[in-house]
């Protein structure tokens, strides 16, 4: 019995290697496809379908019918994988999907789909880069005789104003919603953009902010928290070797980089958060208004 059994032992041993090294020679000989590949200027996609005859990609930039069906035709290379090259479009959400002989089918190296209705479709990204202002989102209501700004964002209170002639700032966006009222906009509602510490904004003048934020932190590190600090660049100095991150030199700067810091106090493990204020004039408003709702409007005003 013990002699069948190193006999098996031995056999399972040489099919088990014989696979292995047959996988290993697999994936040695063929190279992974990279589909889409995207560039500064181009968009590249790649199928392996080496027995087909007829290979169309149909990205959504080119619409549909024949002259769309026509500009996807791919080039089959030697190694049996068809490619298709195209100048990039605008940056923007697309889908895509090909067509082998006439039959749809996903890029087996994109794993990213999106379902419309009963069809699904293989979805590409062209990023633009950074957003111009950071907080875009503006929401208006003009159901009234005067446009009311809901959310604040990159089209200010003021550019508003300049081209309707007038323009009121909701009062909930800068303090909690009260029990029973119903929020005229999304967002306004729950406490939004938040890190997992709890932060608190200090607002007032500079010196008694600094003076501030610095004895909210050592309180918060004899707790034995692990607090930090968000405030304008030129104003780190004031806090010294404490742990601080810059916000930028403005307001407009700190549109930009206001949720980037938020993620990285979340990195550092921050449990505590002490973010100095800033004006809401123009972007300032929408800056203050995605601090507060990240601190759920716990301000301290400072004299």
């Amino acid at each position: 019995m013990k002699h069948w059994t190193s006999i098996l032992a031995a056999v399972a041993i040489l099919v088990t290697g014989s696979l292995s090294a047959q996988e290993l020679q697999n994936f040695q000989r063929t190279a992974p496809i990279v589909s889409p590949e995207i560039t500064a200027t181009t968009v590249t996609f790649r199928l392996r379908a080496p027995q087909a005859t007829d290979v169309r990609v149909q990205p959504s930039w080119l619409g549909y019918g024949p002259e769309a069906a026509e500009a996807g035709k791919m080039t089959k290379g030697e190694n049996g994988v068809w490619t298709k090259t195209f100048d990039r479009p605008a940056s923007e959400l697309y889908t895509y999907t090909f067509s082998v002989d006439g039959v749809s089918t996903l890029d087996p190296a994109n794993v990213f789909v999106q379902r419309d209705g009963t069809r699904f479709m293989n979805a590409l990204i062209l990023d633009g880069g950074p957003c111009e202002v950071g907080l875009e989102s503006t929401v208006i209501d003009v159901t009234g005789g005067v446009p009311r700004v809901l959310r604040p964002g990159g089209v200010t209170p003021e550019r508003i104003a300049a081209i309707c002639g007038g323009v009121q700032v909701d009062d909930a966006v800068m303090r909690p919603l009260k029990e029973g009222e119903r929020p005229r906009s999304p967002g306004m509602k729950y406490r939004h953009y938040a890190p997992a510490g709890a932060l608190t904004i200090v607002k007032g003048e500079e010196r008694a902010v600094a003076s501030a934020i610095c004895r909210l932190y050592d309180e918060a590190l004899g707790q034995g928290k692990r607090p930090l600090i968000l405030a304008l660049n030129t104003h780190l100095p004031a806090y010294g070797a404490r742990r601080a991150l810059s916000l930028g030199s403005d307001a407009g700067e700190m549109a930009h980089e206001i949720f980037a810091r938020l993620r990285d106090a979340d990195a550092l493990g921050a449990d505590a958060l002490f973010s100095e204020a800033v004006g809401t004039e123009g972007v300032g408003l929408a800056v203050m208004n995605r601090l507060g709702r990240a601190a759920a409007f716990h301000i301290v005003e400072v004299k």
